[in-house]
C-alpha cells in the first residue's frame, strides 16, 4: 500500500488532485473486484475492465465523461445481456454479476461528490459479497486490503480542502479499522448464532467439484490421482493409526455393466438392521472430520463406523446404509466439520437372501469371456468360496502386474484385456478386475471407493487426505465372515498403502507439483500452510452455535438465555466503545505533531511569562506575548521574528488548504523556528 502511495506521488505531480483521487478510487474499487473474475463469466469481466479503463483514462487525459444516452444505451445492453446469461437477475452468481456492471456503469457518471459517496458504498458492499464464494485466508487478507483501499479513498474525499500526505492518511485509515478490530471481535465471539453458515445464498448451479462419483470406469480414479486438492483433513483425539488401517469408506459401487461400476439399491433391500461384531478388547478411535465441499453427497469415516456423525451445516442430516455408506441429505456446497467414531476391527453382513445374492454375482452376458473361462476351471477344481479366494489372490500375486498412473488404453473387454494382457493399471483396474473374478467364481462381491491413507502434518499433527489419495478396493462376502475387504492393490504395489501414491508409482513426475514427496522444502512449506488453514477453518469458519456455548461455558456462562447474552453483548461492546473512545480522546492531546510542536512553542512562552489565554488564536496570542516578553525584556528582537514566525506557520498549516510539498516544508519551517527557540 505504501509502494502505492509513492508511485502516485510521483504520478501526482502532473495530474490534478481530482485526477489522483479518481484513479485512486479505480484502484480500490479494482481490488474489490479482482477477487470475482474467476466466478464471473468471462464477458462480464472483460466488459468490467475495459469499463474502469475507459473511466481511467478519461481522467487522466482530462476528457469529459459520456452522455447519459450512451449510459443508459450501455444499460440497457448490459441488463438485457445479464437475463440471458443468467435468465435472471436474483440470486447470488446473477446478483453479483449486475452489482458489478453497475458499478462500473456508474464510474462513467462520477460527477459529484454524492456520486463517489455512492460509488464506495458499493464499493464496499461488493467487497462482502467475495465472501458468498470463499472464505479462504488469501481471500480474507485481499479483502483486508481492498478495506484499506476504500477507506483511504473515503479520506481523500472527506480532505477537500487540503491533502495531508499519503502516510499520514494511510495511518489514519489504519487506525480506524485498528479502532474497529475490538468491537469486531466482540460480536464474532457474542452475537447469537443462527443455524446455517456464517456466509451463505441459495447456491445457483453448482459449479462441478473434484472428487469421487458415484461411477467408476478405468481411468476415473488415475485422473483424482492428479490432483493435489484437500479432500478432508482429520484430528485424531488419539494417535493416529497406521497407514495400513486408513481406509476412509465413500461410495459403494454394485452394478457393472462391462465397463463402468454404478451405485445400486442392492444396500437398501438388505437387512433393516445392521449389527456391527467388534471384538470385546477392540477400542474406539475418535476423530474430527474437516471435509471440503464437494457438491456430492458423501459423508467419509473410517471403516468401519460405529456411529451416524453429526454435520456442523445445520438440518443437513446423515445417513448409513447397510453397506457401511454414509450420504448427506444435501450435496456437501460448504466446508462442513463433524465427529466420528471408528472400529478397525470388526465384521458385518452375515446374512445374504437369494435376491441379494443374485445381484452381487451379476455379470453383463457375454463380456469377459477369458475371465470367465479362467474362473470356471478353478471353481472345476475347487469349490470352497475360501479356497477360492487365495487362489486369486496368488493369481495377482504370482503375474507381473504393474502400478501406474498411465496404463494403456482398454477396449471392449476391459478386464480381460488388464489381467492377461497389458497388466498395468491403477488401483480401480484391481478392484474392478478382482470382484468380476469374483463374481465369476459366484462370490458375492462389490467395489468401494473412497481415500486410503494420508498425510501426518508435522506441525500441528493432523492427518490431510487429498483427492490424489482417492483409491477403491473391493469387498468379497463369504459365509459365517460376512464382508470383508479385500484389496489387490496392496499386493501388487504395497508401497501405495504404506507411503501413498506419490511412494508408490515409477512416474512421480505425472503427480502435480504439490502431492510429489520427493521435495522436502515444498513439504514443509505446505505443513505449515495448511496447519494454519485448518486452525483458520477450526476457529473461524466453524465458530458455530455450538462452539460458541463451549466458549461461553469456559467463561463460567453455561447455558445462557438470549437475555443474559445480549446483556453480556451490550455490556462488552460498552467497555470497548469506551476504552477506543477514552484511546482516542488521549491520542488526539498527545499525539498530533503539530499540536505538540504547538505545545512546546508555547510552553516556552509561557517559562518568560507570557501565558496563552483560551480564547487566543496563535496570530494574536504571538503578537501581544512580543509586546509583553519586549517590554519585560524577556526576548531580544531576533527571538520576537521567531515568536511571530513560529505563530504565522502553525496557522497556515492548521488553517490553510495546502499542497503536500508545501504542507511537508513549512512543517519543517516550524521546526526549525520552535528548535530555535529554545537555543535560546
Amino acid at each position: 500500500m505504501r509502494a502505492l502511495g509513492i508511485l502516485f506521488g510521483r504520478l501526482g505531480a502532473q495530474w490534478e488532485r481530482e485526477q489522483r483521487d479518481t484513479l485512486f478510487l479505480l484502484t480500490a474499487l479494482f481490488l474489490c473486484w479482482i477477487a470475482h473474475a474467476q466466478h464471473l463469466p468471462f464477458w462480464v469481466t472483460v466488459t468490467t475492465l475495459l469499463l474502469m479503463s475507459y473511466r481511467a483514462w478519461l481522467t487522466v487525459q482530462g476528457q469529459p465523461l459520456p452522455g447519459r444516452w450512451l449510459l443508459w444505451l450501455l444499460a440497457f445492453t448490459l441488463t438485457l445481456a445479464l437475463l440471458a446469461q443468467f435468465r435472471t437477475l436474483f440470486g447470488r452468481d446473477a446478483g453479483v454479476a449486475a452489482l458489478v456492471v453497475l458499478l462500473a456503469l456508474k464510474l462513467l457518471e462520477m460527477r459529484a461528490r454524492r456520486d463517489v459517496f455512492v460509488v464506495l458504498f458499493i464499493g464496499f458492499f461488493l467487497m462482502l459479497t467475495n465472501f458468498l464464494y470463499s472464505q479462504s485466508i488469501p481471500v480474507a487478507l485481499l479483502m483486508v486490503f481492498a478495506l484499506l483501499a476504500i477507506v483511504l479513498a473515503q479520506i481523500n474525499v472527506q480532505f477537500m480542502d487540503s491533502e495531508p500526505p499519503f502516510a499520514a492518511k494511510l495511518k489514519m485509515a489504519a487506525s480506524l479499522l485498528a479502532q474497529a478490530v475490538p468491537l469486531m471481535l466482540v460480536l464474532f465471539v457474542l452475537f447469537p448464532r443462527i443455524a446455517g453458515p456464517l456466509w451463505a445464498l441459495p447456491k445457483d448451479a453448482a459449479g462441478a467439484k473434484t472428487g469421487l462419483s458415484d461411477t467408476m470406469a478405468p481411468g476415473s480414479v488415475s485422473e483424482l490421482a492428479l490432483s493435489g486438492e484437500l479432500a478432508f483433513s482429520v484430528a485424531f483425539d488419539q494417535a493416529v493409526p497406521p497407514s495400513a488401517k486408513l481406509y476412509w469408506r465413500g461410495p459403494v459401487l454394485e452394478t457393472f455393466d462391462g465397463r463402468t461400476w454404478r451405485r445400486s439399491d442392492v444396500a437398501a433391500r438388505m437387512q433393516k438392521s445392521l449389527t456391527l461384531r467388534i471384538p470385546a478388547d477392540a477400542a474406539a478411535i475418535d476423530y474430527t472430520v474437516t471435509l471440503e465441499a464437494s457438491q456430492k453427497p458423501w459423508i467419509f469415516a473410517l471403516e468401519a463406523p460405529v456411529q451416524v456423525p453429526v454435520l456442523s451445516q445445520a438440518g443437513n442430516e446423515v445417513r448409513m446404509g447397510m453397506d457401511l455408506q454414509m450420504t448427506a441429505q444435501r450435496p456437501l456446497s460448504e466446508r462442513v466439520r463433524y465427529r466420528a467414531r471408528s472400529q478397525l476391527n470388526f465384521s458385518y453382513g452375515e446374512e445374504l437372501d437369494a435376491a441379494q445374492r443374485a445381484a452381487l454375482i451379476d455379470l453383463p452376458y457375454g463380456m469377459n469371456p477369458r475371465t470367465l473361462k479362467l474362473a470356471t476351471q478353478w471353481r472345476a477344481e475347487e469349490s470352497d468360496a475360501a479356497q477360492l479366494l487365495q487362489r486369486a489372490l496368488r493369481f495377482y500375486t504370482s503375474q507381473p502386474f504393474r502400478y501406474s498412473l498411465t496404463p494403456p488404453a482398454l477396449g471392449l473387454h476391459s478386464v480381460d484385456e488388464f489381467l492377461f494382457d497389458t497388466q498395468t493399471g491403477f488401483c480401480e483396474h484391481y478392484a474392478s478386475s478382482f470382484v468380476v473374478l469374483m463374481r465369476a467364481l459366484e462370490i458375492p462381491a462389490r467395489v468401494v471407493t473412497g481415500y486410503q491413507g494420508g498425510e501426518i502434518n508435522s506441525v500441528d499433527g493432523s492427518l490431510s487426505v487429498r483427492q490424489s489419495d482417492a483409491h477403491a478396493w473391493a469387498e468379497v462376502w463369504l459365509a459365517q465372515r460376512g464382508w470383508v475387504r479385500v484389496d489387490p492393490t496392496a499386493l501388487v504395489a504395497p508401497n501405495r498403502i504404506e507411503r501413498g501414491v506419490a511412494g508408490s508409482v515409477l512416474d512421480n513426475a505425472a503427480l502435480p507439483f504439490l502431492v510429489r514427496s520427493d521435495i522436502d522444502w515444498l513439504r514443509r512449506l505446505r505443513f505449515n500452510w495448511e496447519a494454519v488453514n485448518h486452525s483458520w477453518n477450526q476457529w473461524v469458519l466453524s465458530f458455530n452455535g455450538e462452539r460458541q456455548r463451549d466458549l461461553l461455558q469456559r467463561l463460567g456462562l453455561s447455558d445462557p438465555d438470549w437475555r443474559q447474552l445480549g446483556a453480556l453483548l451490550l455490556g462488552m461492546t460498552g467497555v470497548v466503545l469506551g476504552s477506543v473512545s477514552a484511546w482516542l480522546w488521549w491520542r488526539t492531546r498527545t499525539t498530533d505533531p503539530l499540536a505538540r510542536l504547538y505545545s512546546r512553542y508555547c510552553t516556552w512562552l509561557a517559562r518568560r511569562g507570557a501565558e496563552r489565554l483560551p480564547h487566543e488564536g496563535p496570530q494574536d496570542f504571538a503578537q501581544r506575548a512580543v509586546r509583553q516578553l519586549l517590554r519585560t525584556q524577556e526576548v531580544q528582537p531576533a527571538q520576537a521574528r521567531l515568536i511571530e514566525q513560529g505563530a504565522l506557520l502553525y496557522a497556515s498549516l492548521r488553517y490553510q488548504a495546502l499542497a503536500r510539498s508545501e504542507y511537508q516544508r513549512k512543517l519543517r519551517q516550524l521546526k526549525t523556528c520552535i528548535a530555535a527557540l529554545a537555543r535560546f
